[in-house]
């Protein structure tokens, strides 16, 4: 109901970022959701009621969202995954729910990793070794020897 990011259903027809939401205190996890508002302090995400399995989404409850960031040329694909805590819980004529989400922590991670199942951390490519360029396939790129010529 949700893939066309123009659509007409209960969150209207703007066009707004797609992202999945997982409410761990209600037991829902992987809703398709829509991004009316973000920035760095949090967002505005809007659920389709009949998506909530008649469960109540309430003020203070933690939420982690994950959104798909449009790619660049200098990072890429990547995504963004936040860790928050909902701060109003609206709904609207058309069936949707609007949550107010403040951000408790957020990170950057790229896709090629999340098809790994590697973590954030892990993602950014860093570790105690410093950090570790990968291929394609995500083998490890040697690093080149100092002083040989």
């Amino acid at each position: 109901m949700m893939s066309d990011p123009t659509c007409d259903g209960p969150l209207g027809s703007l066009a707004l970022l797609q992202c999945s939401v997982s409410l761990p205190k209600s037991g829902l996890h992987g809703l398709t959701a829509r991004v009316k508002t973000l920035d760095r302090a949090g967002a505005t995400v809007g659920l389709p009621v009949e998506d909530l399995d008649h469960k109540t989404v309430a003020a203070g409850e933690c939420i982690e969202l994950s959104l798909r960031l449009p790619q660049n040329q200098r990072f890429g694909p990547r995504r963004l995954s936040v860790i928050g805590n909902v701060v109003r819980v609206t709904s609207d004529f058309r069936g949707a729910l609007w949550l107010v989400v403040r951000f408790n922590s957020l990170h950057f991670r790229g896709v090629a990793a999340e098809r790994l199942g590697e973590d954030a951390a892990s993602s950014r490519g860093d570790n105690a070794r410093g950090f570790v360029p990968a291929g394609e396939d995500g083998a490890e790129i040697p690093a080149p020897k100092r002083g040989v010529k």
